[in-house]
């Protein structure tokens, strides 16, 4: 009872890191983001596993508390800051040893693009390949050398390979050739899993109902960050931690079970990345509802809102990217 307690309590806390960090990754948004706030509180899966007395709430916040805090260091250049990150990155670590990994691979991607720009040199796509392919190999060389060893990871992938939740069933990697040439498929599976096929109890549909979800959220961050202006360094910081977080979950798991618990850290950043868009359904919704002021000056300032979300949200081939300057 008081494990759920607590729980409950960490998964109403959780929206205070989301919500500084996409304030960070777009400074122009409003404060106020009621459409992000809803999501955080009631996604589905994380409404039902945060009420259960499991270590998820703990680590879903102890995470993304770390990336707030890691990006306020960032941009106020707080070195005092940046030092209390080492326990609460002990901690994550201890919940949950990939997503300390994970963390220190965002940092460091978003530490080189800060350097980048603290230098004045330009931010190109080869220069990011490097930095990004860079790291790559050393957040391999970390998952095969301190979490996971090849007999350990095809242990795990027999292990969790069992239950009625199963995916890729007697999947084993021959080589770490093997391994990696698989992950990004088994990356595909971890975030969009159960497919319609894999649906054969109450609860395996009660995890499909999430997907439709995640889809829409991923398709959300994708064109908010190709239309919107964003940080740059914030924004490198959450794409390392989506994409090394969901390869490295999806080569060891096999059971969509275990999967959506995982998962659910990951969903809270695709709301954070996709918060603009979030936030024009917000309108469009409170319109439709006629939430919306039809007089007046909360009126004036509702449409005043709705303005610059659309100035903010145009062709990037139209207005540059702005961010941090």
């Amino acid at each position: 009872m008081t494990a759920a307690v607590f729980n409950g309590l960490f998964a109403v806390l959780v929206y205070i890191p989301v919500a500084y960090l996409y304030r960070s990754l777009y400074p122009w948004m409003s404060e106020h983001n009621y459409g992000v706030m809803a999501l955080i509180l009631y996604l589905p899966l994380p409404f039902l596993f945060f009420s259960l007395p499991m270590r998820d709430a703990l680590s879903a916040f102890s995470f993304l508390s770390f990336l707030a805090l890691g990006v306020y260091a960032f941009r106020e250049r707080d070195v005092a800051m940046g030092l209390t990150m080492v326990p609460l990155w002990a901690m994550v670590f201890l919940l949950r040893p990939e997503l300390g990994l994970v963390g220190l691979l965002g940092f460091g991607a978003a530490g080189s693009v800060d350097l980048i720009r603290t230098l004045k040199l330009e931010l190109s796509i080869p220069s990011l390949a490097v930095v990004l392919g860079g790291l790559g190999a050393l957040g391999f060389g970390l998952f095969a050398e301190v979490l996971y060893s090849f007999e350990r990871v095809n242990a795990e992938l027999a292990y969790r390979a069992q239950g009625g939740a199963v995916y890729l069933d007697g999947m084993q990697y021959s080589s770490w050739f093997d391994f990696l040439l698989a992950a990004p498929g088994r990356a595909l599976y971890f975030v969009f899993t159960p497919f319609p096929l894999h649906v054969e109890s109450v609860f395996h549909l009660l995890a499909f109902t999430a997907v439709p979800i995640v889809i829409v959220l991923f398709v959300g961050a994708v064109r908010s960050l190709y239309e919107c202006e964003f940080d740059e360094t914030v924004a490198v910081l959450l794409i390392v931690v989506f994409l090394a977080g969901s390869a490295g979950y999806g080569a060891i798991n096999s059971n969509f079970g275990t999967g959506v618990r995982h998962r659910m850290t990951f969903e809270f950043i695709l709301v954070v990345v996709a918060a603009p868009v979030i936030a024009r359904w917000e309108l469009l919704v409170r319109e439709w509802l006629g939430v919306v002021p039809r007089h007046g000056n909360e009126y004036d300032e509702q449409q005043r809102e709705a303005q610059e979300l659309d100035g903010h949200v145009k062709a990037r081939g139209e207005y540059p990217n702005e961010a941090g300057e």
